[in-house]
């Protein structure tokens, strides 16, 4: 994992907010998303005025102890930056806590982004990490894994499995 923190405030204010980014994210075959990098992920967010902890987990296990290290530490904020995958990781090592899920859409699709309209124009949803109200959402659980966009059943999670297996190129 790779931690780096933003130039502005003080180091007590920066602690409480966590910007988890994949910087994988947008990259699926045929849905490629152009989003912007690292870098100026990190400057938009100091353009707002942010304080804040940057983290580039190596894998979706440390998305998750980055997720819960942030809870562990009383963070305010945590960021997902990053697809719908980074997105429920994060989110899910949130339940239960005090901390707030902000998300910053670079994925190729989406959904989770879309359902709480937070626009994908990340200068946008910058913004609206800065100015909109915390709101609360629904999230739903199955065989003890949590969902927060939508579940399928039948042809639909049949249609989901085997795009996934093409995308991994098992087919």
């Amino acid at each position: 994992m790779v931690n780096r923190m933003s130039a502005a405030g003080n180091t007590a204010r920066r602690r409480h907010i966590r910007v988890i980014v994949n910087p994988s994210a947008g990259q699926k075959p045929f849905l490629s998303s152009k989003p912007p990098t690292v870098d100026e992920i990190e400057q938009r967010l100091q353009d707002a005025g942010l304080d804040f902890e940057l983290v580039i987990p190596q894998s979706a296990d440390d998305t998750a102890l980055a997720a819960r290290e942030a809870v562990a530490g009383d963070y305010g904020l945590v960021i997902a930056a990053g697809g719908d995958g980074t997105a429920a990781i994060v989110a899910t090592e949130l339940i239960g806590s005090d901390t707030t899920l902000g998300i910053l859409p670079l994925g190729s699709v989406m959904n989770i982004a879309r359902m709480l309209n937070i626009p994908r124009d990340v200068s946008k949803a910058v913004k609206l990490l800065t100015s909109g109200i915390p709101r609360r959402i629904d999230v739903g659980q199955a065989n003890g894994i949590y969902f927060f966009e939508a579940v399928s059943i039948g042809i639909n999670a049949e249609l989901i499995e085997a795009f996934d297996a093409f995308e991994r190129g098992e087919i």
